[in-house]
């Protein structure tokens, strides 16, 4: 038979429950800015457009988009022509024109390769605002079924387990919690008199 296990006063056991804590995000240093992509835009300014193409290479080889892969022709026939044309015209205008154009793009570049990500959302303790509060004897109840169904379910597998820990043997010493299970099989008479339930009787 199934009953669940009381405390001295005849009340359900109270089971208590470690409250969820919330989970502050790491926070993002500039180093962590720079390794995701902060590099880009320090790559075009200081070579002055000459290497725009390297930032959107490393980004079509970590996302395997065509389109990144377009970007990279783009820029680099840009900077090759850019050297073709030197010494014949003036293109100290291309390569300012080139150098903000690849920047801006750049900074959008990142957050395509490396999108932002919202802070992990800590999970309802049911003891607060976050959820709605479960009365003390209910959580109690419940937590006595799930152990009482743990303890079936083992007793069915593993029956030779079943008797080393006494399963469904209220009379007998012992240590595990079978969440108030009684075997009718071998639990004495005075101890299996409420049929709330039972467990399948130990083989012999």
């Amino acid at each position: 038979m199934t009953t669940p296990q009381l405390d001295p006063y005849g009340r359900p056991a109270q089971v208590t429950t470690p409250a969820t804590t919330a989970t502050t995000p790491p926070r993002r240093g500039p180093l962590q800015w720079f390794t995701r992509g902060g590099w880009y835009l320090f790559v075009v300014v200081l070579s002055f457009g000459m290497l725009s193409f390297v930032p959107f290479l490393h980004a079509a080889a970590r996302t395997r988009k065509p389109l990144m892969w377009l970007w990279t022709a783009l820029y680099t026939t840009a900077v090759v022509t850019l050297f073709l044309v030197t010494g014949r015209v003036n293109v100290g205008g291309f390569a300012i024109g080139l150098t903000i154009i690849a920047s801006v793009h750049s900074v959008v570049l990142r957050q395509q390769v490396w999108p932002p990500t919202d802070p992990p959302q800590s999970a309802p303790t049911g003891l607060g605002p976050a959820g709605p509060a479960m009365d003390p004897a209910v959580a109690a109840v419940l937590a006595v079924r799930a152990r009482r169904e743990d303890a079936r379910r083992l007793a069915a597998s593993d029956p030779q387990m079943a008797r080393e820990l006494r399963i469904g043997r209220p009379d007998l010493p012992r240590s595990y919690d079978d969440g108030g299970l009684v075997d009718l099989n071998s639990a004495p008479p005075r101890r299996s008199r409420k049929p709330a339930g039972s467990r399948s009787p130990s083989p012999p």
